[in-house]
């Protein structure tokens, strides 16, 4: 019994040990940085079929290596802090929203991917724009 106690607490810390090793920093991952947003995949309708779009707004984001994560609009002269993201196993971010609309705090999960030297972030939708595709400043 003694032994079979021993075991289960080996396998416990090494289940809690290699949780701790799947920690990547945005840096790791080539996310720290400055990105302006080139297209976006999106539907003229609902239900109808994703395409990739050319857009000509200035929409930049940007991910510190400390953990914040920052979107300036179109037409707007400064960055807002949208919150802060951790990086999930599977190409997703969790992003803390910074200023909740009441005091819960809200988060949510989006995926994220590298395609060549672009960056594709995910909105969470499944209508309108989808993704949106960013190239690094």
């Amino acid at each position: 019994m003694k032994g079979f106690l021993a075991v289960l607490i080996l396998s416990w810390s090494l289940v809690g040990a290699c949780r701790k090793t799947n920690q990547f920093s945005a840096k790791q991952i080539g996310l720290a940085g400055t990105w302006k947003m080139k297209e976006i995949n999106s539907n003229e309708y609902w239900g109808g079929p994703l395409s990739w779009k050319t857009i000509d707004e200035d929409v930049v984001v940007r991910f510190t290596e400390e953990g914040n994560y920052y979107r300036k609009p179109a037409g707007q002269p400064n960055y807002i802090l949208e919150g802060k993201y951790e990086i999930l196993a599977d190409n997703q971010l969790k992003i803390i929203a910074s200023d909740p609309p009441n005091t819960q705090t809200i988060d949510y999960t989006i995926e994220y991917y590298f395609e060549g030297n672009t960056l594709i972030l995910g909105t969470g939708r499944t209508e309108t724009v989808v993704q949106e595709k960013f190239v690094r400043l």
